[in-house]
């Protein structure tokens, strides 16, 4: 009589950590990541970066709760913005308490947090193509290095996509997790993942709606669907609705009940439509690096032919995947074992692009916006890779030659963001020249733009900037300090402010600081004869915005040799 077989030898808990895949996954995400931003952890803080550091460095910890049911600027902006995103709010508190106004460890935190959602996106992966490691390896390396992901990076206020992406992604992971194994405590960790999500930031909501179109297209797990219960079925979608009432009851304490949506634009109008194909085909230039030739902003297929350019990408990608679909057929009886489901690379292509993108005709365009997006077009580019080339040097190389067009690319979209945040280094260190130097009553002029090449500058800035933690003392109450309309946090009543009408009893030498696109930032003395000579047409100025172009001129006469 033969032996009986022997048990098969379960490997991966055997592993010494070098060799398990989740670590070498998150390995990948960590050293692409560093190597793909460590250079720019050295910027300072841009745009709202000073608002909401400010707002959280002063905001005790026994007062966070209250961000569940209140929104969460609570009117610093000096309007009420329809945004409830407690968690968001938590990470920058915890930044602000322990750096204060260092930049660095907010910058840090944001590259961990990008690190992990690589790290998710590469299992995510690993588990689509039935654990095969060099597509989980290839996916969290597209990810970490994807061009689209400049600006959630590398601006502090950005994290606000990542944030709710990270627990989107842990929520997705769980989820793959429950379809493989159906024990609850995977349920759990998905209602646990979407109450993160949703309360990070607005679009977290959809995930139920990618995991209905994951099941629809997909059918991730061992067993097909029809051989699972029905409760099993049911069990993640319960779990988010439990969540889904508690958010609304939430928003609804925030904003009152006709608060809790955002107004819809009208769906049916020309106007939309051409608006709507320009922002998709914003979209694909952002995420595929080498359509963004075509559809940069300003290129006619853009500006001129949006609709027309749309419907052929539509009918292209179309009867490519018609075309890709009859091919997979016609020779699945040749196909390996191993092979990635083709529906898993559907789902990811094409599902997960629509879902991402879903929310987004309610906001402006912006490259940030597509963090989440990003994640499925890499998976997808992984498991299309594994399949197109089954030699594993043949797919080393390709991916590896993707990630370096990917890599050119992000050095290009950061480009302006490292020397938006270099520079606005420059300016806090001339900022502190000036407290440390200047006579109490001194004017200081600022004069900056409000972005850099499509970069945040100093945009909405001030007077966040001129207090702690990012000066030793209140400098505004120290000096007389005016800056350009658009570096005012509230511009519209820029003009409004009291400190306009003491521009005509400076009596001590003033400074004024610039900084412009092609020119270094520089700091000027400014007699005090001269600024009280330039004030009196400024100050009978009408308002904005004949007042910005008297500013322009008030600054062309004060430093007038």
């Amino acid at each position: 009589m033969s032996e009986p077989a022997a048990a098969p030898f379960s490997a991966p808990a055997f592993l010494p950590w070098w060799r398990r895949p989740g670590l070498l996954i998150a390995a990948v995400a960590l050293v692409a990541s560093a190597l793909a931003f460590g250079t720019t952890l050295g910027g300072y803080f841009l745009g709202d970066d000073f608002g909401y550091a400010s707002r959280f460095f002063n905001l005790p910890f026994s007062a966070w709760p209250r961000l569940f049911v209140n929104e969460w600027s609570e009117g610093i902006w000096g309007l009420q913005l329809r945004e409830l995103r407690p968690l968001t709010a938590l990470s920058l508190m915890i930044d602000a308490h322990l750096w204060g106004g260092n930049a660095v460890g907010f910058r840090v935190s944001n590259l961990l947090i990008h690190s992990l959602s690589a790290a998710l996106v590469g299992l995510i992966a690993w588990r689509a193509s039935g654990r095969a490691l060099a597509v989980g390896l290839a996916g969290a390396l597209l990810f970490a290095v994807h061009p689209a992901h400049a600006e959630p990076v590398l601006w502090i206020t950005g994290r606000v996509d990542m944030v709710a992406t990270l627990f989107y992604l842990a929520g997705c992971y769980a989820f793959l997790r429950y379809r493989e194994t159906a024990l609850a405590r995977w349920s759990v960790a998905l209602a646990a993942a979407y109450a993160a999500a949703a309360f990070s930031k607005e679009f977290g909501l959809t995930l139920p709606i990618m995991l209905l179109v994951a099941d629809l297209v997909w059918r991730p797990g061992r067993a097909p669907s029809s051989a699972r219960p029905w409760k099993n079925l049911l069990v993640p979608y319960g779990a988010c609705a439990a969540v889904f009432v508690i958010y609304y009851f939430c928003r609804r304490a925030a904003f009152g009940p006709g608060g809790t949506g955002a107004a819809l634009p009208d769906f049916a109008s020309t106007a939309f439509h051409e608006q709507f194909a320009q922002r998709q085909l914003t979209y694909l230039g952002h995420l595929f690096p080498p359509l963004g030739t075509w559809f940069a902003e300003g290129t006619p297929l853009l500006a001129q032919h949006a609709v027309r350019t749309l419907l052929i990408v539509v009918a292209v990608v179309t009867l490519a995947l018609i075309t890709y679909l009859w091919s997979r057929r016609r020779r699945r009886h040749a196909s390996a074992p191993s092979a990635p489901p083709t529906s898993g690379g559907v789902f990811f292509g094409l599902g997960w692009y629509l879902v991402a993108t879903l929310p987004l005709v309610i906001t402006y365009v912006s490259a940030r916006h597509l963090y989440l997006a990003s994640a499925g077009v890499c998976v997808a580019f992984a498991l299309l890779l594994h399949t197109l080339f089954r030699v594993r040097t043949v797919f080393a190389l390709a991916t590896v030659a993707l990630a370096a067009l990917f890599s050119h690319r992000l050095t290009q979209t950061s480009d302006p963001w490292r020397d938006a945040g270099r520079r606005s280094h420059e300016v806090a260190r001339e900022l502190a020249w000036v407290a440390a130097h200047a006579k109490p009553g001194a004017a200081v002029f600022i004069d900056l733009p409000p972005s850099i090449r499509g970069a945040f500058f100093w945009e909405w800035a001030t007077p966040f900037a001129l207090r702690p933690p990012f000066t030793s003392e209140p400098l505004d109450a120290r000096f007389v300090i005016l800056e350009d309309m658009a570096t005012h946090f509230d511009w519209e009543r820029w003009h409004q402010r009291p400190v306009f009408a003491k521009l005509a009893t400076i009596t001590e030498e003033s400074w004024l600081i610039q900084s412009f696109d092609a020119e270094p930032t520089r700091r000027l003395a400014l007699p005090a004869a001269r600024i009280r000579a330039a004030a009196p047409p400024f100050i009978a100025a009408p308002t904005t915005p004949h007042q910005h172009v008297a500013w322009r001129k008030f600054l062309e006469r004060a430093t007038a040799p």
